[in-house]
């Protein structure tokens, strides 16, 4: 799983984080302007779990012909 990060919207830049704590500890990084570009564009998100691709399954037949 990869680590949690501050990203900046306007010029793409991003930070690691080693966690977030709370929402409020969200909320106030995000209320902060982008140190690199001075946009108020932050954004510090956890990232979703990923899950493994799975290959969706075949019909065993095709619809509209018989097994047989």
């Amino acid at each position: 799983m990869a680590a949690p990060e501050i990203t900046c919207d306007s010029c793409g830049r991003s930070w690691p984080v080693k966690r977030l704590v709370s929402l409020y500890e969200q909320q106030a990084i995000e209320s902060c302007p982008c140190p690199a570009c001075g946009a108020w564009t932050l954004c510090a998100l956890s990232p979703e779990p990923t899950l493994p691709f799975r290959r969706p399954r075949r019909a065993a037949v095709e619809p509209g012909k018989r097994a047989g």
